[in-house]
């Protein structure tokens, strides 16, 4: 959080003096994302490796096959979908601060994988995978798993209801 508050600061001192204000959204050209702070997180199409991440805004993935999120902290949602027939999503210590995550289509072996995260102002959405895991989450806002074939749940927390249960 204090980093967060730190990149804001000097993104405002830019600012007054003229700098760019031009908001850029990272892709993953090299097939990861590793020890950075960036704008926002946009990916279509592409397997991607996300860690030790900070992003001051949105992160919006389609269509990717293989996704792994681990210590992310996203400013604003987290939405991923669509990872198709071979598709697994894993998402280890992923902590939103203001919007929901949200993972549905993922029907790979693994399905959609969300570990260990947490929101301060959001809900958690599992839909339509084949595997949702969902275990020892922290969420301020509901926990909602519908259409998955199979969910393998345990330990969450939520502020508000919570309709995960084994299948």
């Amino acid at each position: 959080m204090k980093v967060l508050k730190l990149v804001l600061s000097v993104a405002t001192g830019c600012l007054l003096v003229g700098a760019s204000s031009v908001v850029m959204a990272v892709g993953c050209p090299d097939g990861h994302i590793m020890f950075q702070t960036v704008p926002e997180i946009v990916i279509d199409g592409k397997s991607c490796v996300i860690n030790s991440v900070i992003v001051e805004g949105r992160i919006q993935i389609n269509n990717s096959t293989i996704l792994s999120m681990t210590l992310v902290e996203a400013g604003g949602p987290v939405k991923i979908t669509n990872g198709g027939a071979d598709g697994n999503a894993n998402l280890v210590r992923v902590e939103v601060l203001q919007g929901n995550i949200e993972v549905s289509g993922y029907q790979g072996t693994d399905g959609a994988v969300v570990v260990s995260s947490r929101t301060e102002f959001g809900s958690l959405h599992l839909r339509n995978n084949s595997t949702a895991v969902v275990q020892r989450n922290r969420i301020k806002g509901n926990i909602n798993c519908e259409n998955n074939t199979k969910q393998l749940v345990g330990g969450n927390q939520a502020t508000g209801t919570d309709n995960c249960t084994g299948i």
